[in-house]
């Protein structure tokens, strides 16, 4: 397959919303008025997004709606880094607002220009200051290639049906899920084919995954108001002490420190 992308249209952009960021601080939350594209370059880990999570690596590309909770982490001691541009629809052609709507939440673009466009070397967005008109054009490309060869870069589970309906199992129901046990019997799968999925695909185990779906869940209900024992209980955690080690350990920090209230 051929891809496109008239990188001319770049070499000009300008905007106060975009950020290069290569950190080592392995947490951000953010609930924001404006559209996102989020492109990974480095690292692994995962997004949690509209109460889906999903498994983020180098080449992964992300559009996150204005208004949605989302908060990504990556594998502790492993550096990681990203692009962000930020935008309004009111910016974009109709065309491109209209196939805006319609897009996925993530897409892989490794092997297409994508790459290239988001190269650090390339630097196509450094030292900008205000958004221009080549600016919003360029977001269009984006969008507009994503629309039309988009079918082709979706699904961090590689095409895998399986592994997409375990995960959309433990996405509803995570505060139901005590042990890998109850989620085989629920989805009816041994124990050895849910490991050997989730090492597969995602490179964690399910015992892992379910433990972070329920501090991600934990986290926005935080975030939002809700007193971290509340949270904990609500989220399937029997005992605070659990669900404080837990926490810890997925996201790296307190429950007290995602009060924002």
């Amino acid at each position: 397959m051929q891809y496109a992308l008239d990188f001319a249209t770049f070499s000009t952009v300008e905007t106060s919303d975009f950020s290069l960021e290569s950190d080592s601080y392995k947490k951000m939350r953010y609930i924001h008025s404006n559209y996102e594209i989020m492109y990974i370059f480095e690292g692994q880990g995962f997004m949690y997004l509209a109460n889906e999570c999903y498994a983020i690596r180098p080449g992964t590309l992300l559009i996150i709606p204005a208004g949605k909770y989302h908060r990504s982490f990556y594998r502790p001691g492993e550096a990681s880094g990203r692009f962000r541009i930020r935008f309004f629809p009111k910016e974009l052609t109709e065309e491109a607002q209209t196939a805006l709507l319609n897009l996925k939440p993530v897409y892989h673009v490794e092997g297409t220009p994508m790459v290239d466009f988001f190269s650090v070397k390339n630097n196509l967005f450094l030292g900008v200051e205000t958004a221009t008109k080549p600016y919003a054009d360029g977001v269009c490309q984006v969008i507009l290639f994503l629309r039309d060869y988009g079918e082709d870069l979706q699904s961090d589970n590689r095409g895998n049906s399986e592994l997409a309906r375990v995960k959309e199992y433990i996405e509803n129901h995570s505060e139901k899920i005590r042990t890998v046990y109850d989620l085989a019997k629920q989805v009816n799968m041994s124990v050895s084919t849910l490991q050997k999925l989730f090492r597969t695909y995602l490179k964690t185990s399910p015992a892992d995954y379910i433990r972070m779906q329920k501090c991600l869940k934990a986290s926005m209900l935080i975030v939002n108001g809700v007193p971290a024992i509340d949270a904990a209980e609500m989220c399937g955690f029997e005992h605070y002490s659990t669900f404080y080690r837990a926490y810890q350990k997925v996201l790296h920090h307190a429950p007290s420190e995602d009060q924002l209230y």
